[in-house]
């Protein structure tokens, strides 16, 4: 059994602690072999018995005992075992490299063995300390992980191309110049990572010339590059001079002769020069003899490579002089360096890391992170009479003592009064105890809101916070602007297309992309799910969620890795490389099938409306379509046709499996195609994309539903005309209902010269009827309304519409005189004049809704600048209780936006979402009103700057109307930042002329009570509903 210990390397061990191989088998039976032998029994029996009952291999035998004996020896000896390790000193090395490195694919193939990865990071963290450059080179390869080591914050200007173009620039410059010893590397192959960069090679002709030279084994001569490695003669040119021959490796035992020239950045063309002058330096020291054989050549330059100081007195313009040898003045030097000292390393000499650096890479914290007067948040570990011990997000031990707690402490006992386990807060750093990597947090009101402890570094030295001129206000913008922000904690993944980046930098990054380009990013939800983000067109980009799966929820590094599973909707995926073949490649293939087709259109909805229109005046017998993006809905597209006069809109969803139509799924856009022009008068339930679609990343309350003719609704919807129901020979898109009210809207098409827009509104179970004249031919159609962040979908009314009995006396709607002066809906007479809801003279100037006769004048709600209660800006309202009040907001186009001819183009896009300016007026605000205006801000640091600013020029003040006008409105507008709405909302007013968060251009209410103070600041007269 002792010899079987020996065969293990136990003896080393026994020996450094001056034990012998018995002391070891005694040690081994004390700790284990007890529990099971017999001590009759002889040594071999013990080994036989060991190994059947407990391993199934002498190697496991092996293992466990050499563990055991260490075990025992440090135990019995703990004074020796501290002297030993005395002489061994601890280096901290920089973990963010060799995390790279164990999660990648090259260590897969370097280690396999290794299958725990803290041992691959271990192996990654003791070569990049030896050999930085080989390590930063192995991450340079096909997949590029080296795109993930975050160097400076900065980085995230480049985009991954530039960045590896500058990795690579720099990788070369330093490998050319530390070289690259040629059969250290074929003893260890890690080492050939750099051979890549050496000039000439490149990764496929490194790669075969590694394979040639591990086959050799070693290589003794740089000429064999060019024979034996069949290296061709101008790549042999090219890199030689960076590539090291000398006795290392296997090559170090041999006694074969090696050039000490193959060991300098002395190129082979040269070697003749650098020959001569070290011959002649050689006889100048009288040493040399007559003799110019190879051998004397090699003892000259061992001589003077021995003996330096004959070479640094050497004046080589003299010597360059003397021998004609002008033209090789900068080559002489170069030699004379070279033989001085071969292959000198002129990069900085390591050094071990300073107590702050260790400090900040074993607490994985950084300067910027972990600073006094920094806020954080942090989770109550445990709780104490007078302190609280909290943990940071890095893992970091945080104490917060009871004085820090709060300002006025004469009711708080004890601290655990307060706070309890699990409980988070927002704190800031008081302090840093670096040496027991702790920090004392302070949350008292009167330091979190002092600036006692604010931290700022001064990385310019000739900048001056004091004296700096700028405005306060930018950089309260700044921090505004970093606080909307998602945050979300980096991800240790590496993948080509994975970048720990927000929203905001994603779609920065793919803005100058191809539609088509994605990219894989954190979720602000947390470390178990990624985002994918993919360009759909310029402007419109589309967010999906991946929710992973199989995580160890007690490791930090596991929740930091990528899951196991990751799952999209139904579809559940290995890893991100198959993400990317079964869901994304497909997905881009249909998307760039749709922007490719014939019948594609760019631009927003209202402008492809235009082109169809324009299109259908030229071929009025033809149903004209096309297909555009859904700027609403990212991911979705609009068919958009014109049967007769008004486009009609459905929706297109987008899926890696195909396109979604009138909920069916088609591989390729041509069956859609076909599909709709078979089915065209099918009346349908549904055309808005399904909530699994790629577009489902904005949420969405309903979904958009088109015309039924056979539905069921109230007393029989779809019915014949003898029965007193209505067919549905066409129906609108773009009709809306707004989810959790019964409010429904339809259109009813009719070619005469007086078109009715009839809405039917269910409020409450009381059914009211409202009828709009429309003097002209056409078919009327509700504006487009830009949708809201609840993702509403427009809707169509599930009914159908059409003509009953003409003289209505048939419980039917029907026409009267064609004159419209006795027209009445009721069951009485086809004059209406009984009990009907009749109009008078088609002007409108007497019409109204009431119980007697036609003319209606006592209505109590009338129509037509004639009535009673029209008003006179021509608004009309309508009611079942005569209380429903129309919604109105205030509009201000601000002075950059009239003095900016901007005017025109807003009113016209006001006018295009379907509002309606109530009035208007031009005024120029004078400083006491515009304080009085924005009086909710008169403590706010920039409100000297706004009032400045308004009253700088005139301003064109504007009361709209519109259902849900308000919050149409400031969508329309866009965010506040007209900046930031450049890149997140292109299409709003302020990203279109806005400048900064001041200068955007427009003002809008920002809630209803808001608008109905606003206006009656301006119009005294008009409030919201009057």
């Amino acid at each position: 059994m002792y010899s079987t210990f020996s065969k293990a390397g136990l003896w080393e061990v026994a020996s450094r602690f001056g034990s012998s191989s018995e002391q070891i088998g005694l040690c081994l039976s004390v700790v284990k072999l007890h529990e099971f032998i017999d001590p009759k029994e002889t040594p071999e029996e013990v080994a036989s018995n060991f190994t059947c009952a407990m391993y199934d291999t002498p190697e496991e035998v092996l293992k466990c005992a050499r563990h055991m004996v260490i075990f025992k020896m440090v135990e019995e000896n703990p004074r020796d075992v501290g002297h030993e390790m005395d002489g061994l000193s601890i280096v901290y090395g920089d973990e963010s490299l060799p995390r790279l490195y164990e999660n990648s694919q090259i260590s897969s193939e370097q280690l396999p063995s290794q299958q725990l990865g803290i041992v691959r990071r271990a192996v990654a963290l003791g070569r990049f300390l030896q050999n930085p450059l080989a390590m930063v080179a192995t991450l340079c390869g096909p997949r590029k992980e080296i795109l993930s080591w975050k160097l400076t914050p900065w980085e995230s200007f480049l985009n991954p191309d530039d960045k590896i173009g500058i990795v690579e620039q720099i990788m070369v410059d330093v490998t050319n110049q530390a070289g690259l010893d040629i059969n250290l590397a074929i003893s260890h192959e890690w080492l050939f990572a750099p051979l890549q960069f050496i000039s000439g090679l490149g990764p496929r002709k490194a790669a075969s010339l590694q394979r040639s030279l591990v086959r050799a084994g070693s290589i003794y001569t740089r000429k064999d590059f060019l024979t034996e490695h069949q290296l061709g003669k101008k790549v042999f040119v090219n890199a030689v001079g960076f590539l090291r021959v000398r006795r290392s490796g296997l090559a170090a035992s041999s006694s074969q002769f090696i050039d000490l020239l193959d060991d300098t950045r002395i190129h082979p063309e040269s070697y003749i020069l650098a020959q001569e002058l070290a011959k002649d330096v050689y006889d100048e020291d009288g040493t040399g003899d007559a003799y110019d054989d190879d051998d004397a050549l090699e003892m000259a330059i061992e001589h003077v490579r021995d003996r330096p100081s004959y070479l640094k007195n050497l004046d080589v313009e003299e010597y360059a002089s003397g021998n004609n040898r002008q033209d090789k003045i900068e080559t002489l030097y170069d030699i004379k360096r070279e033989l001085i000292q071969g292959f000198q390393d002129w990069r900085k000499q390591y050094e071990e890391p300073s107590p702050d650096e260790e400090f900040y890479m074993i607490s994985g914290e950084t300067e910027e992170t972990l600073a006094e007067g920094k806020m954080v948040q942090v989770t109550v570990r445990r709780v104490q009479a007078q302190r609280a011990i909290c943990g940071l997000e890095s893992g970091m031990t945080g104490i917060l003592m009871k004085e820090d707690y709060a300002d006025d402490l004469r009711d708080i006992i004890e601290l655990s009064d307060r706070l309890h386990e699990g409980d988070m807060l927002t704190c800031k750093i008081k302090s840093i105890q670096k040496n027991r990597y702790q920090v004392f947090l302070v949350c008292k009101e009167s330091e979190m809101r002092s600036d006692r402890l604010h931290h700022n570094h001064n990385f310019d030295p000739y900048y001056h916070e004091d004296r700096s001129s700028l405005p306060n206000e930018q950089d309260k913008i700044r921090k505004e602007r970093e606080r909307s922000k998602k945050h979300f904690k980096p991800r240790m993944i590496v993948h080509p297309r994975f970048q720990n980046i927000t929203t905001d930098e994603a779609i920065e990054f793919l803005s100058d992309k191809d539609p088509g380009e994605s990219i894989f990013r954190p979720n602000s939800k947390g470390p178990s799910y990624l985002t994918l983000t993919l360009k759909i067109h310029d402007g419109v980009y589309a967010h999906k969620e991946i929710i992973e799966g199989g995580k160890e929820l007690k490791d930090i590094t596991s929740l930091l890795r990528i899951g196991k599973t990751l799952k999209i909707g139904e579809d559940t995926f290995e890893d991100l490389d198959e993400v990317m073949d079964r869901y994304v490649d497909p997905l881009v293939t249909h998307l760039r099938a749709m922007l490719n087709y014939r019948k594609f259109r760019t631009g927003l909805k209202t402008e492809v409306d235009e082109l169809l229109k324009t299109e259908k005046e030229e071929n009025p017998m033809r149903i004209v379509y096309s297909f555009g993006i859904c700027h609403e809905h990212p991911g979705t597209f609009v068919l958009t046709y014109i049967r007769s006069t008004n486009p009609h809109h459905e929706y297109i969803g987008l899926y890696p499996k195909g396109f979604r139509f009138r909920k069916k799924m088609f591989e390729d856009i041509d069956r859609p195609v076909a599909y709709f022009q078979r089915h065209i008068d099918d009346p349908q339930n549904d055309s808005a994309p399904s909530i699994r679609s790629v577009a489902a990343m904005v949420p969405m309350r309903s979904p958009a539903t088109g015309g039924s003719s056979g539905a069921s609704v109230g007393s029989g919807w779809g019915g014949s005309n003898s029965e007193g129901g209505w067919r549905g020979p066409s129906y609108d898109r773009d009709r809306s209902s707004t989810p959790g009210s019964r409010t429904e809207i339809m259109g009813i098409e009719m070619n005469t010269l007086v078109d009715c827009l009839v809405h039917m509104v269910v409020v409450e179970g009381v059914v009211a009827v409202l009828i709009v004249i429309i003097v002209e031919d056409t078919t009327p159609t509700t504006k487009d309304v830009p949708v809201q962040p609840d993702g509403d979908l427009l809707e169509a009314f599930p009914g159908g519409w059409g003509g009953g009995a003409s003289g209505g006396d048939k419980s039917g709607w029907g026409g009267g005189a064609n004159g419209g002066d006795k027209s009445g809906w009721g069951g009485g007479a086809s004059g209406g004049d009984k009990s009907g809801w009749g109009g008078g003279a088609s002007g409108g100037d007497k019409s109204g809704w009431g119980a007697g006769p036609s003319d209606a004048e006592q209505g109590n709600s009338g129509w037509g600048t004639g009535s009673k209660k029209a008003g006179d800006n021509g608004c009309c309202s309508f009611s079942t209780d005569g209380s429903t009040k129309a919604r109105r907001t205030l509009a201000i186009i601000k002075p950059d936006g009239l003095l900016g001819n901007y005017t025109d183009d807003i009113k016209r896009t006001i006018s295009e979402y379907g509002f309606s300016i109530v009035k208007e007026q031009i005024v120029q605000l004078g400083e006491a009103t515009v304080k009085r205006f924005y009086a909710e801000h008169s403590s706010k640091s920039f409100f000297s700057s706004l009032v400045k600013y308004m009253t700088s020029g005139p301003v064109l003040v504007m009361v709209l109307e519109k259902d849900n006008a308000v919050a149409d409105w400031r969508a329309l507008m866009g965010p506040t930042d007209a900046s930031k709405a450049k890149i997140t909302h292109p299409h709003s007013i302020r990203a279109k002329c806005g400048l900064d968060t001041e200068k955007n251009c427009v003002h809008g209410s920002d809630s209803t009570k808001s608008a109905q103070r606003e206006i009656l600041f301006f119009f005294d007269e008009l409030a919201p509903g009057e």
